[in-house]
Formats: C-alpha cells, structure tokens, sequence
C-alpha cells in the first residue's frame, strides 16, 4: 500500500474518532470513509487500537516537524517559544480534529494512555527546553518549567478545540498570534 493510501486511511479514521469517539468508531465506517476495503485497514493494522495509535503517532510527527521546521533555536528563548508557540498552534488550527482526539481520547484505556502520553511527552518536552533555557538567562518565570510547558500545550488545544466549536471563529493566524502573545505575557518576568 502506499504512502499516500495509508494517509487516507488516517485523514478517515482521524474524521471518524473525532466524530464518535474511539469506543464508537468502527473500522467499517473509517474504511467507508476512506473508500477502501475493510479487509485493506485490516491487512495493515491488526484492529482498532493498533490505527489509533498509529495515527496519533503519525500527527504527533508532522506536530514535531512543524515545530521543528519554525523553532530553530536562537540565542532568543522569547522569541524562540513564540515561534515553537504559534506553530504549533497554527498546526493544530489546521488540523482541529487531531485537537479534538487529543482531549477526547487522553483518558482512554490504559494501553492508549500509555503510548499516547508518552507521545505527548515529547511535545511538552520540547516547549519545557525552551523555557529552561530562558529561565537560565532571566527571561522567563516559572515555578517549574514542565508544569508550564504542559499548562501551554494544553491551552494551546483546548483553544483549536475551542475555536472548532464557536461559529465566529477569527482566522487561524490571528488565533495562532494571539494565542503565542498570552503565552509570552504569561511566561515574561514583571518588569
């Protein structure tokens, strides 16, 4: 099969999660979706689950890239989480169902909880070596930079999911910047 099928079988089964729910979700209806063969999901994954996991895998990746590809480090953590920020914002703007999942599905079994927050890990992680960086040079405050970085990742989903759900939604860019200002503000020292 190739890449771009296996894509497909994604962009259905990420429509059909974020829809119903993984308890819900058949494979029947993601390979209806997808306009593929039920037998087609199967013959790549051993069920429900293994898609699940695969999926998020696949987002959290282009997640990474898109973070990675706008926040190359600097001698600027400031400016250096505010790029991290808004593309990572603008990533899950773009991709709302994936923002969707994330919240939905983050109290699943224990088996999806496990590889999904150890995905997630990742991500945090990230954002939290900024901020440790910054709070070497006294640009940032923060008790504790995992506590923070978690506290921005999540604002940063539950305003896509937020914004998927209001029918008045500014654009995404706007959403992206605003979002990356409040954070700084936060994050910033009094002065």
């Amino acid at each position: 099969m190739s890449r771009d099928r296996i894509l497909q079988i994604f962009d259905a089964a990420a429509e059909v999660f974020a829809e119903t729910g993984f308890d819900r979700a058949r494979i029947d209806d993601i390979a209806q979706r997808a306009g593929v063969a039920k037998g087609t999901i199967y013959y790549h994954f051993r069920g429900k689950d293994e898609l699940f996991s695969a999926l998020m895998t696949e987002f959290i990746r282009r997640l990474q890239e898109e973070c990675d590809r706008h926040g190359t480090p600097t001698d600027d953590p400031v400016e250096d989480l505010k790029r991290r920020v808004e593309a990572m914002a603008r990533f899950l703007l773009a991709n709302r169902r994936f923002a969707v999942m994330l919240l939905s599905e983050a109290w699943g079994s224990e088996r999806r909880q496990h590889a999904f927050r150890s995905q997630i890990r990742t991500i945090v992680r990230a954002i939290e070596e900024v901020l440790q960086r910054g709070l070497q040079v006294g640009a940032f405050k923060a008790w504790d930079a995992g506590v923070a970085a978690a506290g921005i990742f999540g604002s940063i989903t539950v305003t896509a999911l937020y914004t998927a759900l209001i029918d008045r939604a500014p654009d995404d860019d706007t959403v992206a910047r605003q979002i990356a200002e409040q954070v700084i503000g936060g994050v910033l020292p009094v002065r």
